[in-house]
């Protein structure tokens, strides 16, 4: 176990991201993720230099940074020493580094004392301490300089200028081969020689490399006889200038700053411009112009040390186009001003402190003549910002605009607004005036609040909360039996469909579920509603519901039922004693009719339905028997369940039957039935339907008043029953009729209507009509409903043509489909 020690208030706030929970003394169950880190640091002197102990720094010396390879969240100790051994981050890999750079009065590396730096990876585990080891090494390059008796007799002590392109122009400590520790890269070594019009500078060599911990050794000689002046370096480095009078008679290039020093905000540049003149010498065009960078903001930014204005590369080039800077024109005996406010206005603040930036130029002629070292520093201070506004997001726009008050010329480019971890998309921004910008941001979709925290170039300046409204929609119900519909109409068509993707329903003050979304009729369905039920219901997009969301009260209809649904309410409507069922016969073939077979009907029927009966069992047909008179509808005890059922059966029928011929039996054995089987004239399915039915034997017509009033909506009708086609026609299938009706500008429209084929089936199975209804709003006010044997529509002379039968001399009939229904439901 180790023991995760609690890190300072100051220490823990930033970082958050990186630490866990911590305790005294805990069971692993307690690590939550988290384990320790101890760091070490040794300070590794460089091998073969001599360095002075009083320039190796301290452990105290180095800032120590500890950066999440996970979310790059970081933390800077500005000391080693200030870091508490044993503290607990979340588990993961994590970069550690030790920095010293020390800087003199100016804020530019200090010759007389190295840079050292370390960095190191490191995993920590949970419930683990990790121990890591950083061996700092020197990052400064050593430099020494060594000069002549008659260099020194020439030139004197004081005539040496060390110039590190990155980092900026530094007098030697001694000219006896003392270390001076330059930032590795790029060397250059001038010296200021006497001339006619006063101190006039050579620049020996620009670009010599040097490597960090390693020594790079100048040496100056000077030849009274041949007047030349001799620079040497490292192992075979070499230039000479002879020192004449007509060098020394010319004025070299002078240059000149606008400013020695600013102090700015971050990415803004000064009331005047900062620029540098150069003008030419007098006697030599310029070979060369230095523009020496030492800067840390700009570094990360892809700026290089140094660029020669005067023949820059193209990586140069590019880098001056990113920052908009412009590429200066050097003409012969022109002065040329450059300006650095588009360059100084790419400069960030840094947290680590490392804010002050220097720029130098230096000129050089071709021969060799340069200016007195020229340089300006850049103190960038951190840009504040504020909020001065912020709009609330439409649902659905899921936009809100930000007013910021910033210095910086373009605040818009370095904003960053988070939710969370999550960076959100930022328009473009519109100045306002005074240091005011609006900017408009993309929020994540959802009808939450959002915190967010406003960002400058990384470093969180405000934090705001945007507000979710509503926007504007209208909502029309229409509330069924178990069911609403809600419609929602707004102008916009894409609103329209995320507020049916997002609206919420709200019944009686809870929150009810949405069963279904279309958002193609812009409709949401609740379910669970309980018929003829008053309720309060309120739409929203918000989390709860306001006074501003629509509201509605309203009742759910009745879930009523058909009348005598289940047929077990019968009334007794068919009672005929014996009629001639078929023509008179012979007993033997003897032609002597004397029998004659009879039938009797006793039959009840479902009552409140209206039925075909009256037509096909016409008891004022003019010949009364079974081949012209037979029922169409009655109740059968075959029931699904309880007593009764109902039958439907397709006849032959003629209320004016012609007389049957008698017939003489032809051989034995003899029948006890009429063989001879008459032209009946009609055809009819059997049909039960809510409604009235009348019948006119004498004009052969009918008429069917069919519905009945009805207010409610079901979405299907069920039932079960039996299907028996006749053999005449075996594809004949059962028909099952609906409609509803209700009123639309003063007419009566239908609103729903479905029908089905009932296939052959010898035991009872089920039967379902969905019901859908394409007018909103409208209620029902009347209902229809048919059930036939024969799937054929009604019309005496249609129903002859389609509907068959069998013809069967020996119960005189002639009878063909059969339609057995029970327990007819109509659903909710």
């Amino acid at each position: 176990m180790y023991l995760r020690k609690l890190l300072t208030p100051i220490a823990m706030l930033p970082l958050a991201a990186m630490m866990g929970g911590c305790a005294d003394d805990s069971s692993p169950d307690a690590y939550n993720g988290t384990g320790a880190l101890d760091v070490s640091l040794t300070v590794v002197a460089p091998e073969g230099l001599d360095v002075d102990g009083s320039a190796m720094p301290a452990t105290g010396d180095f800032a120590l940074t500890l950066t999440s390879a996970a979310n790059g969240a970081s933390h800077r100790w500005t000391s080693f020493d200030d870091y508490e051994q044993g503290s607990g981050f979340t588990a993961g890999k994590y970069t550690v580094s030790a920095i010293y750079s020390p800087l003199n009065h100016e804020g530019m590396p200090d010759a007389l004392r190295p840079a050292f730096a370390a960095e190191e990876e490191a995993a920590i585990s949970e419930g683990q301490t990790t121990s890591l080891l950083l061996r700092a090494q020197m990052t400064s390059a050593v430099v020494t300089v060594n000069a002549s008796d008659e260099f020194i007799t020439r030139f004197g002590n004081d005539a040496v200028t060390l110039h590190a392109l990155n980092g900026g122009f530094v007098k030697p400590v001694g000219i006896a081969g003392e270390y001076n520790y330059l930032k590795a890269g790029s060397v250059g070594c001038g010296v200021t020689v006497g001339g006619a019009n006063g101190p006039l500078a050579l620049m020996l060599q620009s670009n010599i490399e040097t490597r960090s911990g390693k020594l790079l050794p100048f040496r100056l000689d000077y030849d009274p006889a041949t007047l030349d002046l001799t620079a040497t370096w490292g192992d075979d480095g070499s230039t000479t200038i002879a020192v004449t009078k007509e060098l020394l008679s010319a004025r070299a290039p002078v240059i000149t700053v606008s400013a020695d020093i600013l102090e700015l905000t971050e990415h803004t540049s000064g009331d005047k411009p900062l620029t540098f003149t150069v003008e030419p010498s007098t006697s030599a065009p310029l070979a060369n112009v230095f523009l020496s960078i030492s800067s840390a903001s700009l570094y990360e930014q892809g700026c290089p040390p140094y660029i020669d204005l005067a023949h820059p590369s193209e990586s140069d080039l590019a880098f001056m186009k990113s920052v908009d800077m412009e590429v200066p024109r050097f003409e012969p005996g022109k002065t040329t001003v450059i300006n650095l406010d588009n360059l100084i206005d790419n400069l960030e603040y840094r947290a680590d402190g490392n804010n002050t930036t220097q720029m130098s130029i230096s000129a050089v002629d071709a021969m060799r003549r340069t200016n007195t070292p020229v340089v300006t520093s850049v103190v960038t201070l951190p840009a504040e910002l504020s909020v001065e506004s912020v709009s609330d997001a439409v649902i659905g726009v899921n936009r809100a605009d930000i007013t910021v008050v910033s210095p910086s010329q373009n605040p818009e480019k370095y904003l960053t607004v988070k939710a969370g971890d999550t960076p959100l998309a930022i328009g473009p921004g519109e100045p306002l005036g005074e240091g005011r910008y609006r900017i408009s941001i993309t929020l994540p979709e959802g009808n939450e609040p959002v915190d967010v925290d406003i960002l400058y170039n990384g470093t969180v300046k405000a934090t705001a909360t945007i507000r979710r409204v509503s926007p504007d929609y209208s909502v029309a119900l229409d509330a069924f039996a178990t069911y609403a519909m809600l419609r929602i109409d707004m102008a916009d068509d894409d609103l329209r469909d995320i507020v049916t993707d997002n609206l919420s329903v709200w019944i009686d003050g809870a929150q009810h579920p949405v069963y279904a979304r279309d958002t193609e009729r812009n409709a949401i369905y609740v379910m669970g509603l309980t018929p003829a039920t008053r309720y309060s219901l309120r739409t929203s997009l918000l989390p709860r519901p306001s006074e501003k969301d629509p509201e509605f009260n309203f009742v759910t209809e009745r879930a009523a039922q058909l009348p005598n649904p289940s047929f077990e309410d019968v009334k007794h409507t068919i009672e005929l004693d014996k009629i001639n069922s078929g023509g008179r016969y012979s007993q033997t073939y003897a032609e002597i009719y004397n029998w004659q077979n009879t039938s009797s009907f006793d039959e009840w029927t479902p009552t409140k339905w209206a039925m075909t009966n009256a037509k096909t069992f016409n008891k004022s047909a003019r010949n009364m028997n079974t081949w012209y008179v037979q029922p169409s509808v009655v109740s059968t005890l075959d029931a699904m369940d309880a007593d009764y059922g109902v039958e439907l059966i397709s006849v032959a029928f003629d209320p004016a039957g012609p007389e049957i011929a008698p017939y003489r039996q032809e051989s034995e054995p003899y029948v006890r039935y009429s063989r001879n089987i008459p032209e009946i004239a009609y055809r009819a399915a059997g049909r039960i339907f809510l409604g009235s039915y009348s019948f006119d034997a004498a004009s052969m017509t009918e008429t069917y008043n069919e519905g009945l009033p009805f207010a409610s909506r079901p979405t299907s009708l069920n039932g079960f029953y039996q299907y028996r086609p006749a053999a005449a026609n075996p594809a004949d299938r059962g028909l099952v009729e609906i409609e509803l009706f209700g009123e639309e500008n003063g007419r009566e429209v239908v609103i729903a209507s479905a029908e089905t084929r009932l296939s052959p089936a010898t035991g009872y199975a089920a039967f379902n009509i969905p019901l859908s209804y394409n007018r909103f709003g409208i209620k029902a006010t009347r209902i229809k409903v048919m059930f036939s044997s024969s799937d054929t529509p009604t019309g005496i002379a249609t129903e002859s043509i389609n509907v068959k039968t069998d013809d069967d001399p020996v119960s005189a009939t002639s009878i063909g489909s059969r339609l057995k229904l029970d327990n007819i439901t109509l659903a909710y």
